[in-house]
């Protein structure tokens, strides 16, 4: 079973990124904190997005994931363990392999982790200038409500970011 957010596909536990829309105008895109796995050729021929960033939920991009698209950049928290060969590749008409040419944004203290663990990417540039997110406000703002306030129950909210992106964690207000 899938649900769409905003057009883009995610398996209905939102564990799987599955497919992104590819005639959309996004520049850059955010994957939902919570998502696990961008599946294969999710973004492939998505030729807008330039910029992907990545929830500190994200352990494996599978096959062709970024495969014929103009991307970028990618800013990922720490998590990431996997990154098949081909993620970020694409073919010429002779139908030869071409990686593209692609910057990771990390945090600093992950950067040589990161430098080495995907040492085999050549494509893959690491700049360790990423600060992640930390989702410890409590702002009571319509775009953070989860539940509205009944005559028994507070209403309910998401803990939010400070550069203004929203947590899975709640908190109730009354």
């Amino acid at each position: 079973l899938y649900v769409s957010i905003d057009g883009v596909l995610y398996t209905k536990d939102l564990t799987n990124l599955v497919a992104f829309p590819i005639d959309s105008t996004m520049k850059s895109y955010s994957i939902l904190e919570g998502t696990v796995y961008i599946d294969e050729e999710v973004f492939a021929d998505s030729q807008n997005v330039e910029t992907v960033y990545f929830p500190s939920t994200i352990k494996e991009v599978r096959e062709g994931a970024f495969s014929f698209i103009s991307i970028k950049e990618v800013f990922f928290n720490d998590g990431l363990e996997s990154i098949d060969d081909s993620a970020f590749t694409y073919y010429d008409n002779n139908n030869s392999r071409h990686y593209i040419d692609v910057t990771f944004h990390v945090s600093p203290d992950q950067l040589d982790k990161y430098k080495q663990k995907f040492s085999t990417f050549s494509n893959i540039t690491f700049i360790g200038d990423y600060v992640p997110h930390v989702y410890d406000k409590k702002i009571i703002e319509k775009k953070y409500l989860k539940l509205s306030a009944t005559c028994t129950e507070p209403a309910v909210y998401y803990f939010s970011c400070e550069c203004g992106k929203t947590g899975l964690e709640t908190f109730e207000y009354s």
